[in-house]
Parts: structure tokens; C-alpha cells; sequence
């Protein structure tokens, strides 16, 4: 069963910008067949993985940052409450 075509951020036309890509033997037939299982073509569908790789990646940046935050939170706890030996 087909997918349906998924919307992309912004278009990829004559505007766009280019970049070539050298891809490990068989990447390509695997893309291929990913592609037309979504029902886009190569480009849309290597640009939504990018998408998706990019936005994981945010996500995690701001996940470890709110972790960052937490730890001194809990620092300045332990600093006020005189708890410095904590392990």
C-alpha cells in the first residue's frame, strides 16, 4: 500500500541550492524504493529524512540543555541546604 505524499517546508525548484552527493554502494535503490513507497521522488524523500534528522537533533540539543538546568537547580539545593559531600 502507498503512502500519501507527505508536505514539505518550502520548495525545491531552479532556485533551490545544489549539492552533489556521493552515496555507498546500493544507497541509491534503497532511497529509490523509499521514495516511491511515500510517493515523492528521491530529492523529497532524502530532503524529509534530512528534515527529520535536523529537527531530531534540536530536539535533543534542548533536551540536554533543560538537563543542564536541572543540574543546577539541584546544585544550588544542595549548595544552600549545605549538602556539598553529595555523590
Amino acid at each position: 500500500m502507498q503512502r500519501p505524499k507527505q508536505k514539505m517546508q518550502g520548495s525545491t525548484g531552479r532556485d533551490s541550492e545544489k549539492f552533489i552527493l556521493r552515496m555507498p554502494a546500493g544507497m541509491r535503490d534503497r532511497i529509490a524504493k523509499m521514495a516511491a513507497q511515500n510517493g515523492r521522488s528521491m530529492n523529497s524523500e532524502i530532503i524529509a529524512a534530512l528534515e527529520k534528522y535536523v529537527e531530531a537533533t534540536d530536539s535533543i540539543s534542548l533536551l540536554w540543555d533543560a538537563i543542564d538546568e536541572l543540574q543546577k537547580q539541584i546544585d544550588d539545593i544542595h549548595e544552600s541546604r549545605g549538602d556539598l559531600n553529595r555523590d
